[in-house]
Formats: C-alpha cells, structure tokens, sequence
C-alpha cells in the first residue's frame, strides 16, 4: 500500500472507505460498486503508479475504470489532468508540451493504460492536485491549476447549498473531464452519496427508465440539456424520485428559467441556477429555487464561504444597488493561478480575487444578475462599441440575434426566418453606431455554434466570417451557407470547441443529406439518429433540420430510420 503522506486529513478522496457498503458508483444493468470497494480500488491504482509526486495525464469518462484511477491518483499525490478521451493530435500536443510522467488512458472494464513517457519529473507545488483546461477542450495549452482547498472548499460548498445527503443518487449527464461534470463527482462522493454512470443523453430511449429504475433523484445540465428535454416533449414530473436538477454551464433564457421554476414547485422538485468559472473550481453563485421564478434572469447569492464584489473603471467597489460593475469573487475555492507551460506548475500565484470579465448588478434583495461582459467591446475605426448594446439594439428587430466581432467588423447572428430583415438592420445599426454600413455583417446562422459546455462559440461565429469567407455573405446566402457548412468548417469547431455547428437551410434535399451533413459517415447506414452515434450536440442541429425539412417532427423521431423519416415528408398528416 502506498504512503499516502501528501493525501489532505480531510478530503472527499482520502477515506472512501469510511461511507461503507453504502453505493457509490452504479453502472446500467444494476452492478453497484460500494465505497469500501472503491477505495480498496483507488488504493490498489494508487500502488499501481507507485510513490513520488508525478505529473499524470488521465483519460477521464464516466465508467468505474476511470473514476477509480482518477481517485487513486489523488490518493496518491499526484497532480492530475483530465481528458475526455479521442483528443487526438491536439492531445498529443499538450502531451509533448507539458512532458507528464504518466498517461493514462483507454480505460476498458477494470483495466488502465499506464504509460510511463519517461520524462524527468517536472516541478509541482506542494498544494497544486488539478489542471482544467480554460476552454472545456484539450486543444489549449492554458491550464486552470486548482488546489485541494479549491476542489474541496467548493464541493462542500456544493453540498451545503444543494442540501446533498448520502440518500441522494444522481445520474450523469455530464463529462467528468468538463469542470461541471467533475463538480458533480466531487460533491456527491464528498457527502457518500451515489452516482448511475451513464454516457446516454436524454434525448436516449431508456435514458428515464435508467433514471426510474435506479431511483434517482437530480441531473444536471447545461442549456442545451433544457433545450432537448422540453423539444422531446417529455415531463419531468413523470419522476416521482426527483428531487432537483441543476443548470449551469452558460445562461439559460429567462422564459424557460421561469418555466421550469413554476413547473418544478407545482411538481415538488426544485431548480437550481448556477453560475460559475472553471477559475472557481468552478462554483461561484447560485440561484435560490424560490426565487427563480420572479428573478428568472438572476445569478442569485455567492456560494457558502465565498464573497462578490462588484468593481467600476477605476477599481473601486461599487457600493450602490443597480449600478453595474465587473462582478469580482473571492474564496477558497479561487484557483492558483493559470499554467502555459511546465514551469508555472511549480508557482502559485493565487489571485486576491477572481476578477471574472463579467458586468453585474446587484439588487436590493441581494441578489446579483449579470448585464454583459467587460471585454464585449470593438473598436472599428478606433470608436468603441460595446457588442452587448448592438446585440440589444438587433434584438429589437430581430429577437434573439446574438452579435461577436473584432476592429474590423461587427457579425450579426441573425435567427432563423429573419433574412428579410437585414438590409434594414444593417442600415438602422450603421446609423446608431456612426459606422459605414459594410462594417455590420449579418446572417441567418440558426442553430448557432457551440462550445461543448453549451456556451455560445464567438470564436467560430467570427470564423465563419474570416478570410477567405471575409465576405462571403455578401455573395448571398447560399455561398455563405456552403462555407459554414463544409467538412472543413465542422472540422475547425469541434477541434476548437468540441461543438458541432448547424446553420438553418432550406436547401435539404432528403433526410440522408441532413444525417449525413450533421453525422457524416455514421449516418450512411440509413439508420436512425441513435443508431448513427448521435449526441446531444448534434441532435439539435439535425432536429431543426428535420423540422423544416419535414414540416413538423414525430414522436420519437431520433429512433426512427431515415427512410420511415423520409416517408413522412409525402405524407406530414400523418403525425
């Protein structure tokens, strides 16, 4: 058994043991791991990788292999970073950058990969235990370093506001190697609670028995996750063992935050909000369920231990309600800094605050809302334009679009059946702003792009509009449509972003050019949606395709065949 010396006295890692027989780790089909057979597990890994603090890559999903190797390199001392697996090249990349003692990965059943690279041990801060990425993919080298204090601090925080017990029994919905994902196994292994380990999305036949027939009582998602639920038509007061659900992970629209708070208090379970930075380990304020409805559009108080505080211009706190300010947190669970290179691994340059690039307001209640971001601002022509206020002022034509830009251009996310709207647009936008209309670039881009944490991807929303495409859209539609469309294009942002973009078209020719323009050459079968490993990214992209293609959607489309799919299109009475 390894000396477990560098293993904090108090830890939801170090004494897995101490919760029992009670479950811990539930796979479908019912086999259930225990906390005693967890922590004999993580221990035995821990021996596994040996002694003497290392630098470990781990390959990170939610299956018992890789939670218990992830718990034995904690145990251990190690310094963690995880991956969702199929990285690729750019994984190899940070591999070569970094030069960590171990990688770990292609975790099948109760085997791991332990890959010794051989390299001379890197300098480690004595306190230093996490590397998240900033981004939510493995493609940056910019690494969040978090503490045990930071992870520790916020899953007990997480368990104090959520009222975790060990009776709770989550299902997964999210990945582990996603800060959010992650934030849900730490507080539910802090408290001895269990957690169903699934991959299955909700849009998944069987993913809700799973949820019965376990009796599980929360989920977590993120706004797509909201999205799909209600586009499936399925009520969730149909769970008569759920007790709440969370949302984070990008701003959840105030209508289906108000929805779901009436729905949830008339159906006896509750809706968190919840806002927070991978900076923060990454929780940082959360929305009071009884609340949620008459404040819809609120972040709600800071988290048990931690502290906002909003800055103006010059760096004083902001004393007065409803004056916007940079919203500014302070706490334990505030990271270490950020690493770029091996070097900073060793350094701990933990902020006094976590200043989060965000404009709050905070009101009399106490409770605080985000109204836009400090950094949203361009300057074309040297005039500084704040792209929340454009994206306000196009919304009064256009509810719902969603503008991004650099000094050279301002885009204009139009949604969708707004085209004829543009010139207008256009021309109403260079007359507020005193800027030559050429400067304003809009499209219909409908669904837009998005990162795999749900958050919009301004990045690909600009590069669909980069050179050599600069300008495409003055060219019309179609030729915009055929850039943003094209394999290279979906290349770009699932390497960016792991998120998959879909652009509203009327130009679908059958259902099997929809499957295989979302899905590639996993459609090519002429199976389902399901059938043609479909995630949840996808499914909202293929699923407003169909709908226009189609018409209207049928019950259960995602299991049907794309001929049955096709089928329907001659005859749209039928469902």
């Amino acid at each position: 058994m390894p000396d477990t010396h560098n293993t904090p006295e108090r830890s939801f890692y170090g004494d897995l043991a101490r919760h029992g027989d009670a479950p811990a780790l539930i796979v479908s089909g019912g086999a259930t791991l225990s906390y005693r057979a967890l922590d004999a597990a993580a221990r035995a890994f821990a021996e596994q990788v040996g002694l003497g603090r290392k630098l470990v890559f781990l390959e990170l999903e939610n299956d018992v292999a890789s939670i218990t190797a992830y718990l034995g390199c904690l145990i251990a001392g190690h310094v963690v970073h995880p991956v969702a697996t199929g990285g690729g090249a750019k994984f190899d990349r940070l591999v070569a950058t970094y030069r960590p003692n171990l990688v770990v990965r292609h975790l099948t059943g109760s085997d791991a990969a332990v890959e010794d690279l051989g390299n001379t041990s890197v300098g480690l801060h004595p306190d230093l235990r996490l590397l998240l990425s900033t981004s939510g993919s493995t493609g940056s080298p910019k690494f969040v370093k978090l503490s045990h204090r930071n992870i520790q601090s916020n899953a007990d925080a997480i368990v104090d506001y959520l009222r975790l017990g060990s009776d709770e029994r989550a299902i997964t919905t999210l990945k582990p190697s996603y800060s959010y994902g992650l934030s849900v196994l730490h507080s539910h292994l802090a408290c001895g609670a269990a957690l169903l380990l699934t991959d299955a999305s909700v849009t998944d036949r069987g993913f809700w028995d799973m949820f019965r027939e376990n009796r599980c009582t929360s989920f977590a998602g993120v706004p797509y996750t909201f999205e799909m639920i209600r586009k499936s038509g399925f009520d969730l007061g149909q769970l008569d063992t759920l007790r709440y659900a969370t949302q984070a992970g990008g701003r959840l629209p105030a209508d289906d935050v108000r929805r779901l708070a009436l729905q949830s208090a008339a159906q006896g379970w509750r809706f968190y909000v919840m806002y927070g930075q991978t900076e923060a380990a990454p929780r940082i304020a959360w929305l009071p369920p009884e609340h949620a409805a008459e404040r819809p559009g609120a972040i709600g108080v800071p988290v048990p231990g931690g502290t906002i505080m909003l800055y103006d211009d010059a760096g004083t706190v902001i004393a007065a309600d409803e004056t916007p300010g940079e919203l500014t947190y302070a706490g334990p669970n505030v990271m270490m800094g950020y690493a770029e290179s091996p070097d900073a691994l060793a350094g701990d340059e933990t902020p006094p605050v976590l200043r989060t690039g965000d404009l709050a307001v905070r009101h009399a209640d106490g409770l605080f809302s985000i109204v836009g971001r400090k950094a949203r601002f361009v300057k074309p022509f040297g005039i500084r334009v704040n792209l929340d206020e454009v994206e306000q002022d196009a919304g009064e034509t256009a509810p719902g679009a969603v503008c991004t830009g650099d000094d050279t251009r301002i885009v204009v996310a139009l949604p969708a059946g707004t085209d004829g709207q543009k010139a207008e647009l256009v021309q109403r936008l260079a007359a507020r702003y005193g800027l030559p209309p050429h400067i304003f670039v809009a499209q219909v881009v409908d669904p837009l792009p998005r990162l795999a944490n749900g958050k919009i991807d301004y990045r690909a929303l600009l590069t669909a509009t980069t050179d050599p495409v600069a300008h495409a859209a003055a060219d019309g539609p179609a030729n915009f449509r055929s850039i943003v469309t094209s394999p290279r294009f979906y290349r770009t942002i699932w390497d960016e972003a792991a998120g998959i973009l879909g652009l509203h078209t009327q130009s679908w020719d059958s259902v099997a050019h929809i499957y295989g323009g979302f899905l590639g050459a996993a459609a090519a079968s002429g199976g389902s949606f399901a059938d043609s490993d479909g995630d949840s990214m996808s499914y909202v992209s293929v699923s407003l395709a169909l709908e226009e293609y189609l018409g209207q959607l049928p019950e259960a489309w995602e299991h049907l065949p794309q001929a049955e799919l096709e089928a329907l299109r001659e005859q749209p009475a039928a469902f």
